[in-house]
């Protein structure tokens, strides 16, 4: 036979056996695996034993008297056969739970699984859970061709233990799987034998029970107990022959898993609030069972025959997780921790199960492959809060459980002999060692944690081979956002765990969370890696808006891996800074907000790199203490590490522009202006003329000297609206109230002394028109009218002249309003006067009287929306005289005044006075010709012509809070001259029988006169000098008055007046009281 022809068929072979091998496989069903069993009432007698047969009977449980409650009796064991379950163990010390029974059946028969370790009780101490029984071992042998699979029972699983006051029970260890060994051979020529062996999984152990289990405030510890143990997976043991000519023989030898570990106890479970200053000391987790052993072996014929093999050893069982050292449920709760909580470690990882194959024939394969190591349990929590708006308070320390190690990979061998071979082998994978436990975990929403003492996460659990050791675990994590941190004791990340490969377990974030508010002024520290050279992040923000405090200390870096962060606390003072030892990494999408007030802003300062590629910049632009122009550090770090993707800025101010740029170790904000290379240009708000003026005042001494200095920079960061309310406020246009006051007073004094003739204060006035001294008796007056002033003057001599004295004595004044010009930009002000004057006449011919007269009063004037006021008090002298011609007459005034002035002005926060003096000169002529209408009421048409000017010399404001808003002026000289044409009218009449004549008029008014104004010049900005303007004089006005002469006897009279001045934006009143005495 040719080489090749027998290789071909020996292939053939193979092929056929391997592929019949797995359909008669896929058919068969494989035993269960059993859990522990549930605890029992509690006793003083142990339970009974179970009984034997092919499935064991429950043991039973612990029996019990009246008296016997400080006693306990344990659980039954459980009996042979299908392995029944422990017993309950019981009573208030805790009785343990019974051991399961152990399965067994005849030989070669399906095996059955272990039975489940009975319950602990709670009591005072809690019992310990029973362990499993162990799972069926089956041994047997055929000898004939065929396909024969068998599968180990799996252990039972370990009991749980029970609650304590004090101390928890410690859970059962799982049982042991099944070991079944199966052995076939055949000699027949052609035979094809195949075994597929698995071994039992082991059973996973018990968890722990609790510590402590009560309310309110304690003092006693909590320890929870240890979890079990999980058993070891049974060997999977497969030996088969086949010596026959052109026999195969296939052996498949699977060791079982091993189980899992159990979590260890809480230390103490509390629901609602409560004062703890006992230790809690979480239970550790149970270690995983080591992987089951896979055998397997093939022999053919070693001339024709063909052997494969398959042995896969079991995979290690996972570590149970450590307990938590405190646990509390409920929201809304507070809770304070004077003592110290403990999480328990994380159990150890199973090791993964060895691997031994054997194949000898003329054709032989072999694959074995050692089982992977169980991952080491996880670290309990030194404290975990399940609720929403739970307050902790830690004064005591609060530590994580470290994770267990991680099991390693099962061996793998192999024995092979033939002349044509295959061989596949590998060991198994190491497991990752456990993650550490967190120091404190927050369940819920808005949660409050103040800690004084000392927070720190579990290490992680250590790794066998090249796989990276577990995390560290972190010291506080907010599961959910809108948490509030207040730190002054020490928050650490737990170290990663070793590994013997390059790749080291990470450290633990000292906190964890979104939307977190971090006032820090204690210590907050990232973990070390397994290796102690890398450090974790101290802080890792996973979302929201998060704002942490500066102060303390910030080791290991700060993460933003979404949302946005500022370096400061919302409300707290612009310009902090955050302190950071350790790189800054701001995520993509992400976004760093910062506040700029004035010249500080606020800022990060890292050691290490600043990583910012694709995060943004949201700047916050508001008032404060100095300028906001400039370049400001917002970030400084070892190096930057990219640029931001934009820049975001949230500003009133209608004169700034931002941009972002860099070098080597800084980010900067730059602030500008809005004009041309970066300078402010404050005219392109402005609406009026008045507005105008001052800022391109500033705009020249900003240019000239620098936009620097209190003045700028109240104003730089204002919108286009509060620009302009401020330019309005700093034009100092209370100052023009002066030369619209002075001009007032003046025009009424100047009436003043001419209405004494005017209005017939020198004589009377009959039919004929103004006639001499006394009235004579006419004709034409009504008889009772002349009778009335017949008796009351006594006609003279008609041949001979008297010369006359006159005295008189008035009190005049006034107010008005006139609205500002929009146009210009001036305010609405209200002026009114007040004054007390006297005079003396002399009559030199019966036609003609000239006299003297002085005045005394002030005035007062404010500008609308409190933009300032003012004030004068004012001294007059003046003289008049008056000739009559018939019916017709002409009258001269001219007055002199000092006026002592005082303005007052509040701009941006800062009180502004002046004091300062003018002077005004005025002259008023008049004329008219009096027409008899009536022989009681007659017109007189008037003219008139009156100048004035006015004179103020330069000052300045005092600036009360030297903030630079004060102005000074320079000297000012004005003009107002006056036309009026119009008629005065009479209309003597009787009042309680003495006589009265009643006196009106009606005239127009015309001004030349310029709108007051002022140079003015701000003291603290050279170069700043700007025009600003009143509220305008109007140049057209009428002219109303209604009053009264009244003769008390032949030498007293009484006279009193009412005038009124209207223009289109101008009322204005005034009123005129005076007494005469002639003699």
């Amino acid at each position: 036979m040719k080489f090749s022809t027998l290789f071909d068929r020996r292939r053939n072979a193979l092929l056929t056996s391997a592929a019949l091998g797995l359909i008669l496989a896929s058919g068969l069903t494989t035993a269960g695996h059993a859990d522990g069993g549930t605890g029992g009432a509690s006793g003083l007698v142990a339970g009974g034993a179970g009984g034997i047969g092919d499935s064991g009977a429950a043991g039973s449980d612990g029996t019990s008297n009246v008296n016997g409650a400080n006693s306990f009796g344990s659980g039954g064991g459980g009996g042979a056969g299908g392995g029944g379950s422990g017993g309950a163990g019981g009573g208030i010390l805790g009785g343990p739970g019974g051991a399961g029974g152990t399965a067994g059946s005849p030989n070669g028969a399906i095996g059955n699984s272990g039975g489940g370790g009975g319950g602990g009780f709670n009591g005072v101490v809690g019992g310990n859970g029973g362990n499993g029984g162990s799972g069926q071992s089956v041994t047997g042998g055929v000898f004939v061709a065929g396909t024969f699979a068998v599968d180990g029972a799996g252990g039972g699983g370990g009991g749980g233990g029970g609650s304590g006051i004090g101390t928890g029970g410690s859970g059962g260890a799982g049982g042991g799987g099944g070991t079944p060994i199966m052995s076939a051979s055949s000699s027949g020529a052609g035979d094809i034998v195949t075994a597929i062996i698995s071994g039992g999984g082991g059973g996973n152990g018990g968890d722990g029970g609790v510590g402590n289990l009560q309310g309110g405030s304690f003092s006693t510890s909590g320890v929870g107990g240890a979890g079990g143990a999980g058993g070891i997976g049974g060997e999977g043991n497969a030996d088969v022959t086949a010596t026959g000519s052109g026999a195969t023989a296939n052996a498949t030898g699977t060791g079982g898993n091993g189980g899992n570990g159990s979590n260890g106890g809480v230390g103490n479970l509390q629901v609602g609030s409560f004062t703890f200053n006992a230790n809690s000391i979480g239970g550790a987790g149970g270690a995983g069972g080591a992987g089951g052993q896979g055998i397997a072996k093939a022999t053919g014929n070693a001339v024709d025959g063909a052997a494969s093999t398959t042995a896969t050893g079991g995979t290690g069982g996972t570590g149970g997780n450590g307990g938590a050292g405190l646990e509390v449920t409920g929201s809304n709760v507070t809770v304070i921790n004077a003592a110290t909580s403990t999480g328990g470690n994380g159990g150890a990882g199973g090791h993964g199960g060895a691997a031994n194959a054997t194949a000898s024939g003329e054709f032989a394969t072999v694959v074995s492959t050692g089982g992977n190591g169980g991952k080491g349990g996880i670290g309990g929590a030194g404290a975990v809060f399940i609720g929403s708006g739970v307050s902790f308070t830690n004064l005591g320390a609060v530590q994580a459980g470290s994770g267990g190690g991680g099991g390693t990979g099962g061996s793998a061998a192999h024995t092979i002999s033939g002349l044509l071979q295959s061989i596949t082998s590998n060991v198994g994978d190491a497991a990752m060692g456990g993650a550490g436990g967190t120091g404190v975990l927050f369940g819920g929403a808005n949660s409050f944690f103040n800690n004084a003492g000392s927070v720190a996460g579990g290490a992680g659990g250590a790794s066998i081979g090249l796989i990276a050791g577990g995390q560290g675990g972190a010291g506080v994590q907010f599961a959910a956002s809108g948490a509030r941190l207040v730190n002054s004791g020490q928050i650490s990340g737990g170290d990663g765990g070793a590994s013997f490969g390059p790749n080291k377990g990470a450290g633990g974030a000292g906190v964890i969370g979104s939307g977190l508010t971090i006032s820090n002024s204690g210590t907050i520290s990232g973990g070390l890696d397994g290796g102690g050279t890398v450090r974790q992040f101290a802080i890792e923000l996973t979302g929201g808006s998060n704002a942490i405090s500066p102060g303390g200390t910030i080791t290991g870096g700060i993460q933003l891996q979404a949302g946005s962060l500022m370096p400061a606390l919302p409300g707290s003072t612009v310009g902090a800074t955050l302190n950071v030892n350790g790189p800054m990494f701001l995520a993509p999408g992400s976004a760093y907000t910062i506040r700029v007030g004035g010249a500080a802003n606020d800022s990060i300062t890292a050691t290490g790199v600043a990583t910012v590629s694709g995060a943004t910049v949201s700047a916050t632009i508001a008032g404060g203490s100095g300028s906001p122009l400039g370049q400001h550090a917002i970030i400084t770090a070892s190096a930057i590490s990219g640029t931001f993707a934009s820049l975001s800025a949230s500003s009133t101010s209608a004169f700034l522009q931002e941009s972002l740029s860099y070098d080597a170790t800084h980010v900067y904000l730059n602030i500008t202006g809005n004009g041309a290379g970066g300078t402010v240009d404050f005219t392109t708000v402005t609406q009026t003329v008045n507005q105008f003026n001052v800022a391109s005042a500033l705009n020249a001494a900003g240019n000239a000297n620098g936009f620097s200095g209190p003045l700028f920079n109240a104003l730089v960061g204002l919108s286009a609206a509060q620009a302009r309310a401020a330019f309005t406020v700093l034009d100092g246009e209370a100052a023009t109230g002066a030369q619209r006051a002075s001009f007032r007073f003046m025009d009424q004094f100047l009436n003043l002394m001419l209405n004494p003739f005017v209005d017939g204060h020198f004589g009377a006035v009959t039919g004929g028109g103004v006639t001499g001294f006394a009235p004579e008796e006419q004709a034409n007056l009504p008889p009772e009218l002349a009778q009335a002033y017949a008796s009351m003057f006594k006609a003279p001599p008609p041949a001979s002249f008297e010369q006359r004295w006159s005295l008189w004595n008035a009190a005049f004044g006034g107010s008005g309003k006139t609205s500002g010009d929009p146009v210009i930009g001036s305010t609405d002000t209200r002026l009114s006067t007040y004054g007390f004057a006297g005079g003396i006449d002399y009559r030199l011919s019966p036609s003609t009287v000239i006299g003297l007269a002085a005045a005394g009063g002030g005035t007062n004037w404010g500008l609308s929306n409190s933009l300032g006021s003012g004030r004068s008090e004012s001294a007059q002298i003046g003289a008049y005289a008056r000739t009559v011609i018939g019916p017709a007459y002409i009258a001269e005034s001219i007055a002199f005044a000092n006026h002592w002035f005082t303005t007052d002005r509040t701009a941006l926060g800062g009180n502004l006075r002046a004091t300062f003096t003018g002077q005004s000169i005025g002259a008023r002529i008049e004329g008219g010709y009096r027409l008899a209408v009536t022989p009681n009421f007659g017109i007189t048409p008037y003219a008139a012509a009156q100048a004035q000017a006015f004179r103020s010399g330069a000052y300045s404001e005092t600036d009360v809070n030297n903030l630079g808003f004060g102005l000074t002026y320079t000297a000012k000289q004005a003009t107002d001259v006056r036309t009026e044409l119009g008629a005065r009218f009479d209309h003597p009449t009787l009042l309680g029988g003495t006589p009265l004549i009643v006196r009106a008029r009606l005239a127009w008014a015309h001004d030349f006169v310029d709108t007051p104004s002022l140079n003015a010049a701000f003291q603290a900005l050279p170069l700043s000098n700007f025009t600003v303007f009143g509220a305008p004089i109007p140049h057209d006005s009428g002219l109303a008055s209604i009053g009264a002469d009244w003769y008390l006897n032949q030498n007293w009279k009484l006279l009193a007046k009412f005038d009124g001045e209207f223009a289109k934006r101008s009322d204005l009143y005034a009123g005129t009281v005076a007494l005469r005495y002639s003699w």
